[in-house]
């Protein structure tokens, strides 16, 4: 499945990228592919640097934590949804608990979709 995924990707970033390309002039078309390279490899690069450096960051927090949202949405889809439009506790002791919160929720449904 991972492969499908990957391939997906790969054709839809390729795609719109020949599309923006074809839509340059001059300096910019020539750089363009080289740029390209460079963004996306830096990309990958820190994504490899957490995953295998630093043993995770915040990505991969909230993805995991999105990932238990999606597993709570398969197997009973009423408390997703009620979770999801519960409103969070107001005083929380932690400064960041209601923004991680929205976020690993909107992340969670996207990861229902993927």
């Amino acid at each position: 499945m991972s492969i499908l995924i990957f391939c997906i990707n790969f054709l839809v970033i390729i795609g719109i990228s020949f599309w923006w390309w074809r839509s340059l002039e001059g300096f910019a078309r020539n750089v363009f592919w080289p740029s390209l390279t460079l963004k996306l490899s830096a990309g990958i690069g820190l994504g490899l640097l957490y995953r295998h450096y630093y043993d995770g960051g915040d990505t991969f927090y909230f993805y995991s934590e999105a990932k238990g949202l999606v597993d709570i949405f398969f197997s009973n889809t009423w408390d997703y949804v009620q979770f999801i439009f519960q409103h969070p506790e107001a005083d929380s002791p932690e400064e960041g608990s209601l923004r991680t919160t929205f976020l690993v929720k909107v992340i969670s449904f996207f990861a229902i979709f993927t």
